[in-house]
């Protein structure tokens, strides 16, 4: 027969070898190019359909070595050369061994050769003719035809196995970003609690009385709660942004003694300031997150060495698009600042991951791989952008650029909670935290509000549907039964001039998933004081007003 002294195996042990995948794509190059429409060993097997079927196998995405009972190659089809890195006159008369470990060699002989066994699919490495290692998926079938013993399928899975490790990735993120996010919308609620008590227990003493110190180091450690719960969610883009017009220099100014601090006393910390004041338009506590995290890595990339780490803020005029980490930077005025260290540097392989989460240049145990992604969050949310670059043993610069904007105007004097003007009028409390929803309602009455609370949004319009009539609802966003969003959208059947104001400890992210955009509606972030509370539900009330006059 021709397929005795053909160059290829027989048509029908090629068909058998292929796996389902690689079976349907030959039979739609037959249907299409050959009119073959059963495919199988009553096919003509004559040299040139097997010279035809050669050409369609070296069409497939994967690639077929054919071996002999010693396992050395004695033809190679499909993609087969690119993947072992070879021309196939350089691959047939080779022992398919060759390009795999030792490890996975011995394998292949106890479950092939010492079981008997007919087949075996599995994952591993292939090591390439050039010594580069490369993911792949092989199947290897006893054949026993011809002077064919085995047939091996190799499918090359580099690209799967990136896109699982993203896919993964993308999980991890997921799931630490509901973590944290349900972790911050709770500490969010007792922590608007605590701002409530204290403002109603300042209220009831004396300027000059003793407590009111103990009072501010309580309010104080509640700031710095409510600063590192924004810290821990800022990786994640689990916290609400609030960008305002702040002062990069006095920022790091106010930041600096912290900064020192962080370091080790063989590393100097230099400061050049071109500006007296850099604006920008940012969120302050994740410029100061910023700042730290920068400052840390700088560290650490020096280690026990003595050192020098140098900051400068810098006004410059971008004339022309510049490629940043994230994206293309595009013309205009920006506030630069940098941060230079000449630590151990970042080898070039590892510049492009260094803002992956999770990825990390440390020893094991030094670094979660969460510094700088948190930094490319951070920017990015600011509307910014991050350069780098890095030289082995000499050191590496970071750069973050924000756009310039203009000095904030000068604010009204803080108003405090028993100089509010009572305008008052009813108010719809709608929060499934007790503690809050009551914490609120007590609140809102010192300010002479008649106030009716509600646990949720179900509850809230049962009494809108009695007839209830309120001047303002506040309504907390995300509330078993019925949402603050669903709640809200019910109450213009009945009461469409009454305002809305929504509360929230959860992140900008989780709103839109309900519809709600905080650019659109009125909003407050928790934790708040009840002064603010106050102050906004009174802004509401004359706004309405005047809107009705």
């Amino acid at each position: 027969m021709a397929s005795q002294t053909s160059s290829h195996p027989p048509i029908d042990v090629l068909w058998q070898a292929l796996t389902p995948e690689a079976r349907a794509k030959l039979q739609a190059f037959l249907e299409d190019d050959l009119n073959y429409t059963e495919p199988g060993i009553s096919w003509p097997d004559t040299e040139e359909n097997l010279l035809e079927s050669s050409k369609i196998l070296d069409q497939l995405p994967m690639g077929l070595v054919f071996l002999d009972a010693d396992w050395k190659i004695t033809h190679c089809l499909g993609h087969a050369e690119m993947q072992l890195g070879a021309a196939r006159e350089e691959i047939v008369g080779q022992e398919l061994g060759l390009f795999f470990s030792q490890e996975v060699r011995d394998e292949w002989s106890a479950t092939l050769e010492s079981r008997k066994e007919r087949s075996m699919h599995q994952e591993t490495q292939l090591v390439r003719a050039d010594g580069t290692c490369v993911d792949i998926e092989i199947l290897i079938k006893r054949l026993r035809a011809g002077g064919v013993s085995w047939v091996a399928i190799i499918q090359d899975i580099t690209q799967r196995r990136e896109l699982e490790a993203e896919l993964r990735q993308a999980q991890k993120m997921e799931v630490l970003g509901l973590l944290t996010s349900g972790i911050a919308h709770d500490l969010n609620n007792l922590l608007t609690v605590m701002l409530g008590h204290i403002e109603l227990a300042e209220d009831e003493l004396s300027p000059m009385h003793e407590a009111r110190q103990d009072m501010e180091g309580i309010r104080a450690a509640v700031d710095r709660a409510t600063a590192m719960t924004v810290k821990l969610l800022a990786f994640a883009r689990a916290q609400i942004v609030e960008p305002r017009p702040v002062d990069l220099v006095e920022v790091f100014n106010q930041l600096r003694p912290l900064l020192k601090q962080s370091l080790h006393e063989e590393i100097e910390l230099t400061v050049n300031m071109r500006l007296r004041t850099a604006i920008v338009m940012a969120d302050t506590i994740q410029l100061e997150q910023l700042l730290i995290n920068l400052i840390i890595n700088a560290r650490d990339a020096i280690a026990s060495q003595s050192g020098r780490i140098h900051v400068d803020i810098s006004r410059r005029r971008l004339t022309s698009s510049r490629q940043a980490v994230q994206d293309v930077m595009p013309p205009g005025m920006y506030h630069v600042l940098s941060l230079q260290d000449n630590g151990s540097g970042i080898r070039a392989e590892d510049l492009a991951r260094i803002f992956e989460p999770f990825f990390t240049t440390k020893v094991e145990g030094k670094g979660t791989g969460l510094g700088l992604a948190t930094c490319l969050r951070i920017v990015t949310q600011n509307s910014g952008y991050i350069c780098c670059e890095s030289t082995p043993g000499q050191g590496t610069t970071f750069e973050i650029w924000l756009p310039a904007s203009r000095a904030p105007q000068p604010s009204l004097p803080p108003i405090s909670s028993l100089d509010l003007y009572r305008p008052g009028g009813s108010v719809l409390v709608v929060e499934d935290e007790p503690a809050l929803r009551h914490s609120i309602k007590r609140a809102l009455s010192r300010y002479g509000y008649d106030v009716e609370i509600a646990r949720n949004g179900t509850q809230a319009l049962e009494l809108i549907k009695r007839g209830a009539i309120f001047d303002v609802l506040i309504t907390d966003v995300v509330m078993p039964d019925m949402g603050g969003g669903a709640l809200a959208d019910k109450l213009k059947l009945y009461l469409p001039a009454t305002p809305v104001l929504y509360i929230s400890g959860y992140s900008d992210e989780m709103l839109a998933t309900r519809g709600i955009s905080q650019k659109q509606i009125n909003f407050l972030a928790k934790p708040f004081s009840p002064s603010v509370l106050a102050f906004r539900v009174q802004e509401l009330l004359l706004r309405a007003r005047a809107n009705n006059a």
